[in-house]
């Protein structure tokens, strides 16, 4: 039973790594579009759509961290 649960543990634990590298991307992506998107050569159409993919980005991201929050609980 507790090698069971130790297991279950490192496998959370390396969930949560993975969610965490994968969120800091992501963030990392959109803030590189929002970059794009304030260059003075971008058109009106382009700084939209760069800054609603960019959120896009930024909201994935906000669901990854709750789901480490949540996988934290359970590694806890």
């Amino acid at each position: 039973m507790l090698s069971e649960r130790i297991t279950e543990t490192v496998a959370i634990r390396a969930q949560v790594r993975e969610s965490e590298q994968a969120a800091r991307r992501l963030i990392l992506r959109a803030a590189h579009l929002e970059k794009r998107a304030r260059r003075p050569r971008a058109d009106a159409g382009e700084r939209n759509s760069l800054n609603a993919q960019a959120l896009e980005l930024r909201a994935d991201a906000e669901a990854l961290l709750a789901k480490i929050s949540e996988l934290s609980r359970l590694a806890a």
